[in-house]
């Protein structure tokens, strides 16, 4: 039962805000889509525990935000229900983020109202490894989290890269999707399991994300029951490749845009493209100083054409510029991109030789097949021109063509002034014969 003062303090907040934006109860049911027999039991104090969905509707329709939305949400509770919700809340609240995010603009804006309050329930975020999955991601779950519009749980697959999280709240969540137990935890707690986290979320509109778990990681019967429980809960997991659970939507995360393939743009045009100025913003930390001109513009548009835009890729060749130029730089790609994609010093970041080639090692062995039609063509391709490859049916290609984009091995362009697809540069070399391992220190 809500403890009375509880209920008091929240009618007293609905007719105040209800009061100062001049609306009459009717007039805050049209625009919250909640009864107005709803609204006045809420003002008179007669209902014993609201519903959370019903007090976000209302707050919606108030056009509550920040801490007068988060004031008016936690008035339904106690002070001990509410301290505890939000010490639980800040025990897995998303991480810090440590870099900027850049030229994500639109993935992020399509991605924060795909999985917000209104948003679809099962979400997964595919892409390769460094693609920058996790760090859109990061965005999207603090801007939901830090404006009180949907508290957020972040539970990552790896551990040891934030220990602390390692409490009885975490264990829940790895249990209620059938994940294995924390190892930095101790012990698995009595009843972690779908109950326990279920009376955390209760029907608070809550988003629970699942970072870097990868389909033999879950239990499709698991989550399944976790979002019949918890009806208000939303899932995003990031991972390489789908995950096949009922009723998820993938939403695949391209590589940064490269630029065309001929050099002749202006360099005002060039420099707002999403890979070259991620790339010239790394070569200036390496270099200081350093602008694009009509000497390197070539060199600049090969590198990131050559390594697909992907973050991590660019991240990784930038490091070698403190002691190679960028023209010998682009004669190693040009070689074996592989040689310069392990960073000059040991930061952490992921192995894209092995990335790839486990990528393409957990397709279907058709798919794997169609993958190397398709790799030879070194312009965009057309689903016409894949059918053609492969002999196979127009609807046939497309699904394949999905599945490609899902994994990250193949992009969407726009070449030919024509919509179009393409395999990555990347995972055509890595199709080809291996160079030697010693082709950096022969260049």
């Amino acid at each position: 039962m809500q403890n009375p003062n509880a209920q008091q303090r929240l009618a007293e907040l609905l007719r105040r805000h209800r009061n100062r934006r001049g609306m009459t109860q009717r007039q805050l049911a049209d625009l919250s889509t909640v009864s107005v027999r709803a609204i006045r039991d809420l003002e008179l104090g007669h209902t014993l525990r609201p519903q959370h969905n019903t007090l976000r509707l209302i707050a919606d329709g108030l056009g509550l935000d920040g801490s007068g939305r988060t004031t008016f949400m936690a008035s339904a509770y106690s002070q001990g229900e509410e301290s505890k919700w939000r010490q639980d809340l800040q025990l897995m609240a998303p991480p810090v983020p440590l870099t900027p995010l850049l030229f994500r603009d639109m993935e992020l804006a399509a991605l924060t109202e795909l999985v917000g309050s209104f948003g679809h329930r099962l979400v997964t975020v595919t892409g390769l490894p460094g693609v920058g999955k996790t760090r859109l991601m990061i965005e999207v779950a603090c801007r939901l989290h830090d404006t009180g519009r949907s508290p957020v749980l972040w539970s990552s697959r790896d551990t040891t890269q934030d220990p602390g999280r390692a409490g009885p709240l975490a264990t829940a969540i790895r249990a209620a999707v059938g994940a294995a137990p924390l190892t930095l935890a101790g012990p698995l707690v009595a009843g972690a399991s779908t109950e326990s986290l279920a009376s955390t979320v209760e029907d608070h509109s809550v988003l629970l994300v699942l970072d870097g778990y990868e389909a033999a990681d879950l239990d499709a019967t698991g989550v399944a029951h976790l979002l019949q429980s918890c009806r208000s809960l939303r899932i995003v997991i990031t991972a390489r490749a789908p995950i096949s659970i009922r009723g998820m939507r993938t939403v695949p995360l391209a590589p940064l845009a490269v630029p065309a393939a001929r050099g002749d743009s202006a360099l005002a045009l060039l420099g707002s493209v999403p890979s070259v100025s991620y790339l010239v913003r790394l070569l200036r930390h390496e270099q200081p100083g350093f602008e694009l001109n009509p000497a390197n513009a070539g060199p600049v548009i090969e590198l990131c054409r050559r390594l697909d835009g992907l973050p991590a890729a660019l991240d990784s060749i930038a490091s070698w510029l403190s002691v190679y130029t960028l023209d010998l730089l682009l004669e190693c790609v040009r070689l074996d991109p592989f040689s310069v994609l392990t960073p000059l010093s040991d930061t952490g970041q992921c192995d894209l030789s092995s990335d790839l080639t486990n990528a393409i090692d957990g397709l279907d062995p058709a798919d794997a097949v169609w993958l190397d039609r398709l790799a030879r063509v070194e312009t965009s391709w057309s689903l016409g021109d894949a059918a053609r490859l492969t002999g196979q049916s127009a609807p046939a290609c497309a699904q394949l063509i999905s599945r490609l984009l899902e994994r990250g091995l193949a992009r969407a362009c726009d070449e030919r002034h024509q919509s179009g697809f393409r395999v990555l540069d990347l995972v055509r070399a890595r199709r080809a014969a291996p160079a030697s391992a010693d082709l950096v220190q022969a260049v």
